[in-house]
């Protein structure tokens, strides 16, 4: 998202906010697959992914179909000696003994008989304590046959002693959050049980799909899918008879091949360049600053000159793909904008709408919109092995364009590349980010919901959508430091509108908390700065019920669309006794006997708002005498009783 207000300087007590959204990824399916390991060793067998120095070097993909900074799910890959490492890291709604991982591998050399298919369980129905590793999984069913496995064929169960079940370790962080590690042996022979065969075909690749299953029961019961190849998810039906087919499936191969190389483009290389320095990229864009109108009524009823003159500086958008080919690569790019929150089918914009109506720089020159110069950039060549800049793309919002966006302050920015060159790949052809910095102790934000999502579920008269709240915490907490946040939700009334969610976080002696996500923690870093002590994660993760259902284990789950995440990661400088959110909105409902998931229901047609409030609980800061605002206090009136004392004393001479 884009914020659409003037540059401000941050005082000393700073509360700085990075908000995230859905990246759209459009990634290629080929994986090259390389060693891991390097100075630290190899990966410690523990079930622990993330942090842990052993997966060095790893393939990484997104298994979510694109969320742009924040994961909610990712698999690495990595070679060590002749053990294919597979680490899987899951951030989900909740854990059940119905989370299911399904996994297939072929050694794609024409034998069905060699193909696998993996069905992991990790949890049981009561879950170990919060960060328990080495965990063993609750079941582990395998196919061997792809041509039959869909037909309701027997499963064979791994037990103790199968390197099926002895390979994987399960790390459960907490309620939401997992991870776990399959090490497999690597076979030279394709009818070989005892591993896998990873370069048994004629062009030396394999085939790999993989789905994880996040199940969420009681009255809301649904089913999240992420998934690898992007989009390849099970259909309504038995979990155990809609494997898609191996066709379909990824391609891989063990070491480098050109099919893995391409262009890619990274949330963190779009956005606004810095007018205090045009190396850095920000998400803050300037507009005209003194408008007076409030409402968005208000800026539809002005005219498309109105107040002829009254424009904002130009706004340089900048976006900087890297080609990873051994060749040169051509590209364009295109910038796009919705409304912050959940957009909704087809909703992005061109940069400048809605003035004039229609504008749409993709119809062509005349199309532009009012303002706006080289949307798209015109393309140009990236060298192989670069870097490339594209900052020709202009905006200087006029006063009507400045007032939609003083009432509506935030949008995702979209950038989507493009190429005449039939030789240039994308490893990613569009990408999404919404960033925002802001000044304040406390920072408060509404974000859209958009009910134009599609065709609707048989029955239903408006969408239904599921909102996860991962919440997370980074640094010293004064008087204590938690080890995970709590959402404690209001509980829901009878003939209620709005739904209010409250987050307080208090604290265990004695230790730091820390991002769960190293890489969210660096990219705070790298925004924050060196001054930050602390740093607090708010995601909403948002998901679609389809009307389809999945039944796995006997149970019945109705298929859930990730359809986007928006939220923020907040940075204070100062000591601080804890964080505070709140999450609020008409429509929106808790639902029952859980701490951190709503359900909201938008009609095509419609947007509904929610607003989130966080805040930073000062302690008073940090004094010269090394203690907090007590201690000025207890001096003021130590220092009003020694006056008292001398002037009565003197009165007494």
């Amino acid at each position: 998202m884009q914020s659409f207000s003037r540059f401000q300087r941050f005082g000393s007590a700073t509360f700085l906010a990075l908000s995230l959204t859905a990246g759209v990824a459009h990634a290629q399916s080929d994986i090259c697959v390389n060693g891991a390991g390097g100075l630290g060793g190899t990966p410690t067998f523990d079930g622990r992914v993330e942090g842990d120095v052993g997966w060095n070097g790893a393939l990484r993909l997104n298994l979510s179909p694109g969320v742009g900074s924040s994961t909610a799910a990712n698999v690495q890959l990595g070679i060590v000696g002749s053990t294919l490492w597979l680490g899987l890291v899951v951030t989900a709604p909740t854990i059940s003994p119905d989370t299911t991982v399904v996994l297939g591998f072929s050694p794609n050399d024409g034998h069905t008989a060699n193909d696998w298919r993996f069905h992991i369980s990790p949890f049981d129905v009561a879950p170990p304590p919060d960060n328990t590793a080495n965990l063993h999984p609750l079941v582990v069913n395998y196919w061997r046959e792809s041509a039959t496995w869909n037909t309701g064929a027997a499963a064979q169960v791994a037990t103790a002693g199968n390197w099926q079940y002895d390979g994987i370790r399960i790390f459960k962080l907490d309620n939401n959050h997992w991870e776990m590690e399959f090490r497999i042996p690597m076979t030279t022979s394709g009818a070989d049980a005892t591993g896998l065969c990873l370069g048994c075909s004629a062009s030396g690749t394999f085939k790999m799909y993989l789905n994880v299953l996040n199940t969420i029961g009681g009255t809301s019961p649904g089913v999240a899918q992420d998934v690898w190849p992007a989009g390849n998810i099970f259909p309504a039906g038995f979990i155990t008879q809609t494997t898609p087919n191996p066709s379909s499936w990824s391609v891989g191969s063990i070491g480098p091949r050109a099919a893995c190389t391409g262009v890619k483009l990274d949330w963190s290389q779009i956005g606004v360049q810095d007018p205090t320095n045009a190396s850095n990229i920000v998400t803050n864009m300037k507009r005209f600053a003194a408008v007076t109108e409030t409402t968005e009524a208000q800026c539809a009823a002005l005219g498309d000159n109105a107040n002829s003159g009254s424009n904002g500086p130009a706004n340089i958008f900048t976006a900087k793909p890297t080609n990873t080919m051994t060749t040169d690569a051509k590209v364009s790019v295109l910038f796009r904008l919705a409304n912050w929150g959940i957009p909704g089918a087809a909703q992005f914009s061109a940069l400048g709408t809605p003035v004039p109506a229609g504008c749409d720089p993709a119809l062509g020159p005349a199309h532009q919109c009012t303002g706006v110069t080289n949307n798209p950039a015109a393309e140009a060549t990236v060298s192989a092995g670069t870097t490339g800049l594209f900052n020709t793309t202009t905006w200087a919002l006029n006063y009507k364009q400045s007032c939609f966006y003083k009432v509506i302050e935030h949008q995702c920015i979209h950038v989507d590349m493009d190429s005449t060159d039939a030789n240039t790949r994308f490893l990613n052809k569009s990408v999404e980010r919404n960033m925002d910095f802001v000044p304040a102790s406390t920072y408060q934000q509404k974000a859209y919901v958009n009910g134009n999502q599609g065709p609707l579920p048989s029955g239903h008269t408006a969408h239904r959508f599921l909102l996860e709240l991962d919440v997370d915490q980074d640094g010293p907490i004064a008087g204590g430091n938690p080890t995970q946040p709590q959402q404690v939700p209001d509980q829901p009334q009878a003939n209620r509108r709005t739904a209010d969610a409250t987050v307080k976080t208090g604290g265990n002696e004695g230790q730091v908390p820390r991002f769960h996500d190293p890489a969210m923690a660096a990219q705070g870093h790298s925004h924050f700065g060196e001054g930050v002590t602390n740093m607090y994660q708010w995601v909403a993760r948002g998901y679609l019920y389809t009307g389809n259902k999945i039944v796995i284990n006997g149970h019945e789950y109705e298929n859930l669309k990730p359809v986007g995440d928006f939220g923020y990661v907040a940075g204070h400088k100062g000591e601080i006794s804890g964080w505070t959110s709140k999450f609020s909105g008409e429509r929106l409902k808790p639902v029952p006997n859980t701490t951190n998931l709503y359900t909201i229901e938008v009609p095509p047609g419609e947007v509904a708002t929610v607003e989130t409030v966080i805040s930073a609980d000062e302690t008073g800061g940090v004094t010269p005498l090394g203690g907090n605002l007590k201690w000025w206090v207890i001096l003021v009136i130590l220092g009003l009783l020694l006056i008292l004392f001398l002037i009565f004393r003197k009165k007494s001479a």
